[in-house]
């Protein structure tokens, strides 16, 4: 039996009796006895290392002045890492070879690669673990890539009239379509009859029209007056209207009516 002081990893504040009581080596490996430590996460008994302990990669620092005043150039590691050189089969060669020997059939083929090989070297490109990714020159580091804010076009309610211009087309489409289904409603298709086929193919009539001269046409001028002036014109005139009222026809245009004067 042992005997002297027990020690717990974890501490024996963070299980259920505490700092009081008796304490034995099996309280520390019983989850149920366990409490959780405030900021660290519950290691369900298991055995962890201390501390100090850093997971995976160590980074050497020697604090120097060129370690804080410069990035870590990765190339180097980028080198070593792709030195790594595999063998693979060279199937191209091995099909020419197989040619050269005669060979037609997949069996022989097959035979033939069986008892010959062809080896070319292939880089590996793997991707390591301290490889960094290959990032765009504009890439800014904890900031996320978004496009520049096109403030003119915001200003200038570009956005704005786009969108009453798409909404009033989609509104004219619709009111089009509804004509549409409108007017093929009120249509009624009537059979075309013998008539109607001898009517639409009927020759029309040209309209007759006098023969003029060309030269006539539109520069055709009156040239005699048989007034002597205006004046006289219009006396004229006057004396036609009254000595229309006694004359026969709608405009007054006939013969006299006998035993009436104007």
């Amino acid at each position: 039996m042992k005997t002297g002081k027990v020690e717990c990893s974890r501490g024996w504040q963070y299980t259920a009796t505490n700092l009081l009581g008796a304490k034995r080596e099996s309280m520390c490996k019983n989850v149920l006895l366990q409490r959780s430590i405030l900021g660290r996460s519950n290691t369900h008994c298991l055995k962890v290392p201390p501390p100090p302990f850093t997971y995976g990669i160590k980074s050497v620092k020697t604090s120097g002045v060129s370690d804080a005043l410069h990035w870590v150039d990765d190339t180097a590691i980028r080198q070593k890492s792709n030195e790594h050189i595999y063998l693979t089969r060279d199937f191209v060669a091995l099909n020419c070879d197989s040619v050269r020997q005669g060979v037609t059939t997949s069996k022989e083929m097959t035979h033939f690669r069986a008892l010959h090989d062809r080896l070319r070297s292939k880089q590996a490109k793997r991707r390591s673990r301290t490889e960094s990714p290959k990032l765009h020159l504009d890439v800014t580091h904890g900031v996320p890539n978004k496009a520049s804010t096109p403030i003119q076009e915001i200003l200038s309610n570009k956005y704005q009239k786009d969108w009453i211009d798409a909404q009033m087309k989609k509104s004219d489409k619709v009111e089009a379509k509804l004509l549409g289904l409108k007017s093929m409603s009120r249509r009624v298709n009537h059979p075309d009859t013998d008539a109607m086929v001898r009517r639409n193919c009927m020759k029309k009539n040209k309209e007759e029209s006098f023969w003029k001269l060309k030269r006539f046409e539109q520069n055709a001028v009156g040239r005699i007056n048989t007034f002597r002036n205006e004046e006289y014109r219009k006396l004229a005139f006057e004396k036609d209207k009254s000595s229309k009222i006694s004359r026969i026809g709608l405009h007054g245009h006939g013969i006299q009516r006998t035993g009436e004067s104007a």
